[in-house]
């Protein structure tokens, strides 16, 4: 196996050797997009969407994917492997018709190209050409890797066009108006921190913008059924303390209610909740049906699971330290954090524009996700990672910002738009 750094492909295809010392039969480009377009391959993969990203992590920023905790950060993205292996068979594929001619199937002589590219060409393509080229060589195929821009300087995430001033100066009011708030979450959240240092069972938490002091967490019904999410809460009561307590619905027309625990932890009110279709016999684990009965091994605290909620919580830590736009923090073990900036915050605009201020400030991308219902109106969305832990931040809007040339509704303006507010 062969590897060469920076190099440049030429426009028109090359005829390599196919005998002899440097003869490669596969040549694997990674290229980034930032740097100029893809090169000419039979093939062209485009990394940037479902691979993790190393950018956004600063400890990995100016590594490249050639070190071992880039490329162990980055194949290990679920289906990177799968990847590998559809490519490697593409590729031997093509090479079954270059085996007695030594041309390809269009006529033309030379090795089969595949082409790997992201952002910059530095992190997640390396990786991917790598062991792409490593695969292949494994299996007794001459296969050479070139690296096109892992030397270049590292590209920054493009960032959203500049708001206007009266937005920009809406959108950094609202980051300093929210400090109480952002002070009471990030105390609720070290207290989350603690907690989930114990043998205890998942659940999904919530640190509200309207109680920020508060730490709420739900056992939901997709995790295992009724008696095993009673036995979970009862451990969460055991554990802080607290009695566990069954609570009817309100509605005359449920039968069911919520099994939960109530109990104050280091200063913070805490509470461990699930639904149950009718209340648990007292002294037993219960054993009604209801939900999947199979559990799904999230019980202790020492599983991927908790692993996951964990370094959410330590992300989250970070990003209250400073002032930022308030949000409505959901962590979960599932889908790491997700911020909604809640529709009484500000107008839409100001609300628009902190979505895009979080998508600059964290790398994050940029889109817009109609309801899927037909009604009218989305979720004005940036998503992306941090580290290992995915992140997202949203808001609701009426229409697509894109579409609409702008929103009207900032607090600057004094329009405070009425619909969607709750």
């Amino acid at each position: 196996m062969m590897t060469d750094h920076g190099c440049a492909p030429p426009p028109q295809r090359r005829a390599e050797p196919r005998e002899g010392p440097g003869a490669a039969r596969v040549v694997v480009t990674s290229f980034g997009y930032g740097h100029g377009p893809a090169p000419e391959a039979e093939l062209t993969i485009d990394a940037r969407r479902y691979l993790r990203n190393p950018h956004h992590d600063p400890a990995m920023r100016h590594l490249t994917g050639l070190d071992a905790v880039v490329a162990r950060h980055v194949l290990d993205t679920p289906g990177a492997a799968g990847t590998v292996e559809a490519v490697v068979a593409f590729a031997r594929d093509l090479l079954t018709g270059t085996a007695d001619t030594g041309t390809g199937t269009d006529g033309r002589s030379g090795p089969v190209r595949i082409a790997v590219g992201c952002a910059g060409g530095r992190h997640r393509s390396v990786a991917l050409a790598q062991a792409i080229t490593d695969r292949l060589t494994g299996l007794g195929i001459a296969a050479r890797a070139c690296h096109r821009d892992v030397a270049k300087p590292v590209i920054r995430p493009a960032s959203p066009a500049p708001m206007p001033p009266a937005q920009a100066e809406a959108v950094t009011e609202t980051a300093a108006e929210a400090g109480p708030v952002r002070v009471a979450q990030l105390a609720a959240v070290r207290v989350l921190a603690g907690l989930l240092q114990a043998d205890l069972p998942v659940a999904h938490w919530r640190v509200s913008e309207a109680c920020p002091g508060e730490l709420t967490a739900q056992i939901g019904t997709w995790r295992a059924g009724e008696g095993e999410r009673t036995t979970r809460i009862r451990a969460w009561a055991a554990a802080l303390g607290g009695i566990a307590r069954w609570t009817p619905d309100i509605h005359v027309s449920c039968e069911g209610g919520d099994f939960s625990v109530q109990a104050d932890a280091g200063g913070v009110p805490v509470r461990v909740w699930t639904y149950l279709s009718g209340a648990p016999a007292a002294g037993t684990d219960g054993d009604r049906p209801g939900g999947d009965e199979t559990d799904t091994g999230e019980s202790g605290g020492s599983g991927a699971g908790c692993e996951a909620l964990r370094a959410a919580v330590a992300v989250l830590g970070g990003l209250l330290e400073a002032d930022r736009p308030a949000a409505d923090w959901q962590i979960s073990d599932r889908w790491g954090l997700s911020g909604q900036i809640r529709v009484h915050s500000a107008g839409d605009a100001v609300r628009a524009a902190a979505v895009e201020w979080w998508a600059a400030e964290l790398g994050l991308t940029l889109r817009w996700q109609p309801y899927a219902t037909g009604r009218p109106g989305g979720a004005w969305l940036a998503a992306g990672s941090v580290g290992d832990v995915r992140v997202e931040v949203w808001t609701w809007l009426p229409a697509d910002p894109a579409d609409s040339g702008g929103i009207p509704g900032t607090a600057a303006d004094g329009g405070d738009q009425a619909e969607g507010r709750s």
